[in-house]
């Protein structure tokens, strides 16, 4: 299990539409509050619309903004959203997938852990990871200085 910059970026955009509860953002201007490469952060709306997390709106009122609330979605949904439903399936120590009939030593141990982080993540929603994070983290300091 490894998290790319594809899910720093998918939370770093996230986050920033959770600061702006209702309000519907453009891509270039999230992506200028978060620091995320303009092109990365369209291809992370994109992942994240597939995934119903984020809708998307064309015209003068349109913009991103969270298809649900924030206190229901969950970090996990973020994550598997950037990554991948089989996030969870591959290895901890190798590329790729262990292979059921010859799984490495550590494999039973390292599924303790995979369910324990998914567990967690799972636990863990966009609103409390906001809060965590403070003001800093979404586009809120820009929308009130504006």
């Amino acid at each position: 299990m490894r998290l790319t910059r594809q899910t720093d970026y998918a939370i770093r955009v996230a986050l920033d539409l959770a600061g702006q509860p209702g309000h519907g953002s453009d891509v270039r201007a999230i992506a200028g509050r978060q620091c995320v490469p303009e092109a990365y952060a369209a291809k992370i709306v994109q992942a994240l619309a597939r995934a119903g997390l984020v809708v998307t709106a064309r015209g003068a009122r349109g913009g991103v903004r969270l298809a649900r609330d924030p206190a229901k979605v969950t970090l996990l949904e973020i994550v598997e959203a950037a990554e991948g439903p089989t996030l969870f399936t591959r290895c901890m120590l190798w590329p790729g997938e262990c292979p059921p009939l010859a799984q490495c030593a550590l494999h039973p141990i390292l599924d303790g852990l995979r369910e324990a982080v998914q567990g967690y993540l799972q636990s863990m929603t966009l609103e409390e990871l906001a809060r965590r994070a403070g003001p800093q983290a979404g586009g809120a300091e820009e929308r009130s200085a504006g």
